[in-house]
């Protein structure tokens, strides 16, 4: 019976090693793909929105979609025409995206990415998030995450005195100790990395300040821009959205923003540095991304409460490994 348990135990293992690495090549794979990416100049022939609200199966619309549709022309000497269409994935409120659709103004110069192989597969910063970086995170997540079911198998099968697990010269890595350890260890990485992750933002990010301004009351085609159209879906929604709009200044360009109840950006202010129309609201924004903010920042709870959660775990397990014996 216990022979059978042991092989049953390394059956699992197997199982779990091989999804293990199937994870890790897939993320590979995927960060390949986004670093080998070709950088290709181009300059904008024609740009147009659309504005539309997919309908539900009972008949409400949906959040609104606003589809950017550009004719690009490389400028790198081959002139290649590119045709892009597709739905912004940033943009939530009708002026974020006439911001993108000035952006992408007829006449202006930009570089957008290709994938090697695979010359129809356009990616533009700023528009959507990168596909294969996502990948290659999810993949890596689940990496760890069947690593950690696989630790917790080899402390199983030691505890069950399997002979394979025995034999080991890193026997004491699969106790109950060692595994405390590698929690306590975890942690502390976890609170490096968020560290790691939010002090650049409190040194790099300047500060800003919006004007907020209520939102037109109707979005009326005929007083769209020409290259802008809506659909009566679209109209219906936006019309029923109560926003209202915040407008500053960001790398010397006038920049519009949404805050209402539709899970945008800039949404997190709406309720803590915003306050009525015509009121200065101040928050924090990455220089390179207009989308990535911050409410509150500074040498403050927003760094200390998750760092130091994560080293009161650190203590917590490596006193219970140090204190703790094998079973």
């Amino acid at each position: 019976m216990r022979r059978s348990n042991h092989l049953l135990m390394r059956s699992v293992l197997a199982g779990l090693a091989l999804w293990t690495l199937y994870c890790l090549f897939c993320s590979a794979a995927s960060l390949w793909t986004y670093w080998r990416m070709r950088s290709v100049p181009v300059e904008v022939v024609r740009s147009s929105l659309v504005m539309d609200a997919p309908i539900y199966t009972a008949g409400q619309p949906a959040e609104p979609e606003y589809s950017l549709r550009l004719d690009l022309l490389t400028t790198d000497g081959s002139n290649r025409s590119i045709h892009w269409a597709d739905v912004h994935g940033k943009a939530v409120y009708p002026e974020e995206a006439y911001d993108e659709l000035t952006k992408w103004r007829p006449g202006s110069r930009h570089t957008i990415s290709q994938i090697r192989g695979a010359a129809r597969e356009i990616r533009l910063a700023g528009t959507q998030d990168s596909p294969e970086r996502g990948a290659a995170m999810y993949y890596l997540f689940g990496a760890v995450f069947v690593t950690f079911l696989m630790y917790l198998a080899l402390t199983l099968m030691d505890s069950q005195g399997d002979p394979w697990i025995r034999g080991t010269p890193l026997i004491h890595l699969f106790s109950l100790k060692g595994g405390f350890i590698a929690m306590g260890a975890a942690a502390t990485l976890c609170a490096v990395l968020y560290a790691a992750w939010h002090i650049p933002k409190i040194i790099n990010w300047p500060m800003v300040t919006a004007i907020v301004k209520p939102a037109p009351e109707s979005y009326d085609p005929a007083s769209l821009p020409p290259n802008v159209t809506i659909t009566p879906a679209g109209r219906r929604r936006l019309d029923s959205s109560r926003h209202r709009v915040i407008t500053f200044s960001w790398n010397g360009a006038t920049i519009h923003g949404g805050i209402g109840a539709m899970d945008g950006a800039y949404d997190e202010l709406a309720n803590s540095v915003c306050g009525p129309n015509g009121l200065p609201c101040p928050f924090w924004i990455n220089p390179k991304d207009r989308w990535d903010i911050a409410a509150r920042l500074g040498w403050n709870a927003g760094l200390f409460v998750p760092a130091g959660f994560f080293l009161i775990l650190a203590a917590a397990f490596f006193g219970a490994g140090f204190y703790s014996r094998r079973y």
